[in-house]
């Protein structure tokens, strides 16, 4: 009789009392006992013949097939997660993806990392910032973004891991540098200095700048450097 995954009512093998298997371990019970039977302690049964009503059991030539069997058949690996294509609006050093962080005029920074899937990105970020940030996807510049506050903090991480980073800023062309730029203690800045007067450069403090360009993206200009530390 089969009940719940449990067979019951066939007589042990070495006792003769009836007992209760479990179709899917082979563990046999004693009837109306949790213990298992003392006089034949765990022996293994043929699911498939438990199935069928008629337990048999294996032999160890039939265990040791069945366990080799086991240990040659080949691992399922999931695959793995794609990895995020380099924005097309981000720069190249040297035709080398930097990772890369961008601080616009507005919003949230955009941020992208070599060789990371989409989860990848977020662990990254989260490890770099010392806990879970408010990261997510930006469909539209096609890369991830985070809080302005955490530019200082994320640059400096990016600058530790990988040694060498892309930093782009928006930048207004047409607004001059006044000494509210030059006395600022902040580091946000839309001037046509391009940030370089912004608080006497303070905010790029034991950075190296090895390459500059500018580039202008659906109608805004950018400054990109290309940093090392010092």
């Amino acid at each position: 009789m089969m009940t719940s995954g449990y067979y019951t009512g066939h007589p042990c093998e070495e006792c003769g009392e009836r007992v209760t298997i479990h179709v899917y371990t082979g563990k046999v019970f004693a009837h109306g006992s949790p213990r298992q039977c003392p006089m034949s302690g765990k022996p293994v049964y043929d699911l498939a013949s438990v199935a069928e009503g008629r337990p048999r059991r294996l032999s160890h030539f039939d265990r040791s097939r069945e366990e080799s069997a086991e240990k040659r058949a080949p691992r399922v690996r999931k695959p793995r997660a794609p990895f995020i294509d380099f924005p097309g609006w981000f720069p190249r050093w040297e035709d080398e993806a930097l990772p890369s962080v961008a601080l616009p005029a507005k919003g949230r920074i955009g941020v992208w990392l070599p060789e990371k899937s989409h989860r990848q990105h977020g662990d990254f970020v989260d490890l770099l910032l010392g806990g879970r940030v408010a990261h997510s996807w930006d469909p539209d510049r096609a890369c991830w973004s985070v809080s302005k506050d955490h530019f200082i903090a994320l640059t400096a991480g990016l600058l530790r891991r990988y040694g060498r980073i892309s930093v782009g800023r928006e930048f207004d062309s047409g607004e001059a540098c006044n000494p509210s730029c030059r006395n600022a203690r902040r580091y946000e800045c839309t001037c046509s200095c391009r940030a370089r007067n912004h608080g006497g450069g303070s905010w790029m403090r034991g950075w190296d700048v090895q390459g500059e360009t500018t580039r202008r993206e659906r109608g805004r200009d950018w400054s990109w450097m290309n940093v090392a530390p010092r």
